[in-house]
């Protein structure tokens, strides 16, 4: 808990909100009680929102839950679309700098374009895993990248070598890099700090 405590000092220096869990379980249970009813739910592309299981639960208590992943390629666009309009935003972060700043890569720009100008509430759930003090892209590019690559069934370098190439792959996925050194102007955010491993 130690690191996670020094992180949350760091991101707070930057001007974050941040609140730290002691588990998953604590996450999962803080969201379903703090999501009111009636509220929507955006989702990024996260395998620590997936790991959470929170999706089925919140659409069986009658939330209305927009997450790319779980619709049909004919639905995309306009789950997308929904998603960045909706109350409440859930995403994690590919890495956490022990200077603070906040970093993702993304291939089509919806999960970073939401978490920088999304309408509603925005929560970043981010394991211990995470947080690094070597270089944030490559811990992403060596540690995040080549599964998401594999999961997606991707034909790159990284997801046969598991090394990223910087190819020039078509089913490249890393597109954007987006730095967040602070929270931006009037994002209404939170970035929420597990002291357990979650996703890549």
């Amino acid at each position: 808990m130690e690191k996670v405590l020094q992180y949350k000092a760091a991101l707070e220096k930057r001007g974050f909100k941040v609140r730290v869990f002691e588990s998953a379980a604590q996450v999962k249970e803080t969201l379903l009680v703090e999501i009111p009813e009636g509220a929507t739910v955006g989702v990024g592309g996260s395998m620590t929102i997936e790991e959470l299981g929170v999706e089925a639960i919140l659409r069986a208590k009658g939330h209305e839950v927009y997450w790319h992943w779980k619709s049909s390629p004919a639905e995309r666009a306009e789950v997308t679309a929904k998603a960045f309009l909706a109350d409440y935003y859930l995403m994690s972060a590919n890495a956490i700098y022990c200077d603070g700043s906040l970093w993702n890569i993304d291939g089509n720009g919806n999960r970073v374009g939401t978490m920088i100008g999304g309408m509603g509430k925005l929560i970043v759930v981010a394991g211990k895993n995470k947080l690094t003090e070597e270089d944030p892209v490559a811990r992403i590019k060596r540690d995040a990248c080549p599964k998401n690559a594999v999961r997606l069934g991707l034909k790159t370098p990284c997801a046969l070598t598991g090394k990223c190439t910087d190819c020039a792959s078509p089913d490249r996925m890393c597109k954007l890099t987006v730095e967040l050194k602070n929270p931006p102007t009037a994002r209404n955010m939170e970035v929420w700090l597990v002291n357990e491993d979650m996703g890549y």
